[in-house]
């Protein structure tokens, strides 16, 4: 299902509240299922990556997958927004990375629990298909904490992505405070994590990081700047320079034409 969201609406959209009225809501009191949490997903242009994060999704047995997209113009995203089955709520403008929480949509999720994520945060092929439940578990385990998420995988960064050194150096600060094993109290912004209810914030709130099996790849830290397919060429000339990566690469390929 595809729904139009303005993001200047100052009341609710009586379309959008009937549709949400018939999302699952989880009675946590009662007896808890992972896969009813919702995960929503904020997208800007992203195909290759969004299907790869939603077919793990559809894999783990998720069954309330959202889509925000940030007034992309992808025409083969777009295509692929209708051939699915989870509801895409279109955006008429590009609010960034908080678009959740900038818009009207946070109001029918801030109840329960649920995930928000960039659409670039794939898990390993190790990663046990539990790992939302195994976020909950450690939300009750440290109620101090305001959510847990992935850990990203740096050690297999090829050569030719332009930020390595500076992505790895970068990371390791979020394994020098260690909670327990392979659980370490260190800052998670937008990429793959469960929040409580009623949270709602990037790198500013309490998070726990999961190391291995529980970690995940951020796909654009795989990208060669020198053999880039369409769908990275048009988004690199649509995502501005807002990234430090995607500066440095278009700043290798200024003759890119689309």
């Amino acid at each position: 299902m595809i729904m139009k969201i303005s993001t200047g609406m100052g009341r609710w959209d009586n379309l959008l509240f009937r549709l949400v009225r018939r999302i699952k809501k989880n009675d946590h009191a009662s007896s808890f299922d992972f896969r009813n949490i919702p995960v929503i997903i904020n997208n800007f242009n992203r195909l290759q990556c969004l299907g790869q994060q939603i077919q793990w999704l559809e894999k783990a047995g998720i069954k309330n997958i959202f889509i925000i997209d940030n007034f992309s113009g992808y025409k083969p995203l777009q295509e692929f927004y209708r051939r699915i089955k989870h509801t895409v709520f279109l955006l008429n403008k590009n609010v960034g990375f908080d678009a959740l929480w900038k818009t009207v949509i946070f109001q029918h999720f801030k109840s329960s629990y649920y995930v928000y994520t960039d659409p670039d945060i794939i898990p390993v092929e190790e990663c046990p298909l539990n790992a939302v439940k195994y976020f909950y578990e450690l939300l009750q385990k440290y109620p101090h904490m305001d959510k847990a998420g992935f850990g990203l995988v740096t050690n297999d960064l090829p050569n030719h992505y332009p930020l390595k050194e500076k992505v790895i150096a970068w990371e390791s600060q979020f394994t020098q405070k260690q909670m327990e094993e392979n659980i370490f109290d260190a800052s998670i912004d937008t990429t793959f994590a469960l929040y409580r209810p009623g949270v709602k914030g990037g790198s500013e709130l309490k998070a726990l990081r999961t190391g291995y099996p529980y970690v995940a790849r951020h796909t654009a830290w795989y990208i060669n700047p020198e053999a880039l397919d369409e769908e990275e060429k048009f988004y690199m000339l649509h995502a501005g320079t807002s990234a430090s990566w995607i500066s440095e690469m278009t700043g290798r390929n200024r003759n890119i034409q689309y």
